[in-house]
C-alpha cells in the first residue's frame, strides 16, 4: 500500500476517534443526557397541562359574566346560590313596580290632563312641537309596559332617553338638590338604565314569552 494512503487511511481513523469523543460524555454522559430529555419532556407535559387548564377557566369567565347579564346563558350546578342571590328576582320586581308606577303617574298626567301644553313646553325647549307627543306617551305607555314586564328592554331605554333629555334641558341648571333638582330624574334614569341591561328579570312577561325561562326550556 503507498505510504500516501496509509496516511490518509491513519487520518481518516484520528477524525472519526477524534469526533466519537467530542460527542462522548464522561460518566455515562449518553445516558444522563438522555435522562435530562426524558425529564424535560415530563415538563414540557405538565407545563402544556397546566395551559390548558388555565386557557379553560380564562374562557369561562366571560361565559360567567354573560350569565349574570344576559340570563341563563351558562350554568354551574356545583356553585350553591346564597340566600341574597335567590332574591335577585324580587328584587328587580321591585325596581320594575317603582319605575313603572312613578312613569305612569306622570305620563297619565300629560297624556290626559295637558297632553298640548306639554308639546308646547317641549317645543319652547327647541325641539319639535311633536316630540312632546313622543315624550308623553313614551312615559305612560313605557310605564305601563315596565310594569308588565313586557318589551322591558325597549321601553327602559326609551325611558331612559327621555329623562335623559329631561335632567338636561330642564333640571340640570339647578343642581343635585336644588328646587327641581336632577336627583330624582337621576335616580328613575338609574333604573332604567339597569333594566336595560338586566331585563325584567323571571317575574315578568318577558319571561312567560320565552317559554318561561331556562329551567322550561330544559325540561
Amino acid at each position: 500500500m503507498p505510504a500516501r494512503e496509509i496516511l490518509s487511511s491513519r487520518a481518516r481513523d484520528h477524525n472519526a476517534r477524534h469526533h466519537a469523543q467530542r460527542l462522548a460524555l464522561p460518566n455515562g454522559g449518553f445516558a444522563r443526557l438522555a435522562g435530562h430529555t426524558q425529564g424535560a419532556e415530563e415538563r414540557y407535559q405538565k407545563l402544556r397541562g397546566h395551559a390548558i387548564v388555565l386557557f379553560v377557566h380564562l374562557h369561562a369567565v366571560p361565559l360567567f359574566c354573560c350569565n349574570l347579564v344576559c340570563g341563563d346563558l351558562v350554568t354551574y350546578p356545583e356553585v350553591p346560590l346564597s340566600y341574597s342571590e335567590r332574591l335577585q328576582p324580587l328584587a328587580l320586581l321591585f325596581m320594575r313596580l317603582t319605575l313603572g308606577a312613578i312613569m305612569v303617574v306622570h305620563g297619565y298626567h300629560k297624556v290626559f290632563g295637558g297632553l298640548h301644553h306639554h308639546a308646547d313646553y317641549v317645543a319652547s325647549l327647541g325641539f319639535p312641537h311633536w316630540l312632546g307627543y313622543v315624550s308623553s306617551f313614551t312615559e305612560f305607555l313605557g310605564g305601563l309596559l315596565i310594569l308588565a314586564g313586557l318589551f322591558t328592554r325597549i321601553a327602559a331605554f326609551a325611558i331612559c332617553v327621555n329623562l335623559c333629555v329631561a335632567i338636561w334641558k330642564v333640571h340640570l341648571h339647578n343642581g343635585l338638590t336644588g328646587d327641581h333638582g336632577i336627583e330624582f330624574p337621576l335616580a328613575l334614569a338609574t333604573l332604567a338604565f339597569a333594566l336595560i341591561f338586566f331585563g325584567a328579570g323571571p317575574i315578568a312577561l318577558d319571561q312567560i314569552l320565552r317559554g318561561g325561562g331556562s329551567s322550561a326550556r330544559g325540561k
